[in-house]
């Protein structure tokens, strides 16, 4: 997972160099929980990683087809 990481990481990085310094980043505002940020935040930092780096990572793994996130709708009961 570190070296997925890494290696998207460098890919952005990459990618990042051809775009003005202007145009580089935006922010983005996001609501979970305080549980999930502290545990994400802390496995973070176990890999080395700050959590805007994780973020940023898996946003832009997403963006290119490498994430998938399946989701599913409940069914309704049907009286």
């Amino acid at each position: 997972v570190y070296v997925l990481l890494f290696a998207i990481q460098l890919q952005y990085n990459n990618n990042m160099t051809s775009v003005s310094k202007s145009k580089q980043t935006t922010a983005v505002t996001v609501r979970i929980s305080p549980r999930v940020k502290t545990a994400a935040a802390r496995q973070a930092r176990r890999d080395h990683l700050s959590f805007s780096d994780v973020v940023r990572v898996l946003l832009l793994a997403y963006a290119q087809g490498e994430v998938e996130i399946e989701v599913k709708a409940k069914r309704k009961k049907v009286l």
